[in-house]
């Protein structure tokens, strides 16, 4: 006697076949610091972790500049000290093609107002952040949270809150 649950039929569909989970594309990163020993510590860092891809290196903001335009990442490690083009310089170029993390040792408060105001998405000072922290603020960044070191958010404008209190630009987003 045929089985009428597991026999084909003409009018019923074929059971669904389960299409497998596929991961999301990972964070691209592009990675500019004229220091090559802390590009290098970047790229390994970034480089190794699930969910990013260093897909560029920069020693320059010429070279940042090209390799934005090449690479459309997700996501700008940009240094404010470079030779040639520095970052500061370049930066509202590069916000025109992904959001930029400003990854610095300059902590001085006209260099992080001058970063804010040309459109950076936020400003980290190395010695202030932790390899899991710095991984998280790409994660921010790319998602269009601002991310501020201690030093970076400690000079950032007074703006008033919705309850009426000043409080400082960047909210409760710090690395």
């Amino acid at each position: 006697m045929p089985d009428p649950v597991h026999e084909p039929s003409p009018n019923r569909p074929p059971p669904a076949t389960p299409v497998p989970a596929t991961a999301p594309a990972p964070l691209r990163i592009v990675v500019a610091d004229d220091n090559p020993v802390v590009r290098a510590g970047l790229t390994a860092l970034l480089g190794t972790r699930p969910g990013l891809a260093v897909v560029a290196e920069a020693a320059d903001g010429r070279q940042v500049c090209a390799e934005t335009l090449r690479h459309r990442p997700d996501v700008v490690l940009l240094d404010v000290r470079m030779p040639g083009a520095d970052g500061i310089s370049v930066l509202p170029y590069l916000v025109r093609l992904a959001p930029v993390l400003m990854l610095t040792y300059s902590r001085e408060t006209e260099t992080v107002h001058a970063a804010l105001a040309r459109g950076a998405a936020g400003y980290l000072v190395h010695g202030e952040f932790t390899a899991e922290q710095l991984i998280t603020a790409v994660g921010e960044v790319a998602a269009g949270r601002p991310v501020f070191s201690a030093s970076a958010a400690g000079v950032l404008p007074a703006v008033p809150s919705p309850r009426g209190r000043t409080r400082r630009r960047g909210g409760e987003h710090r690395a």
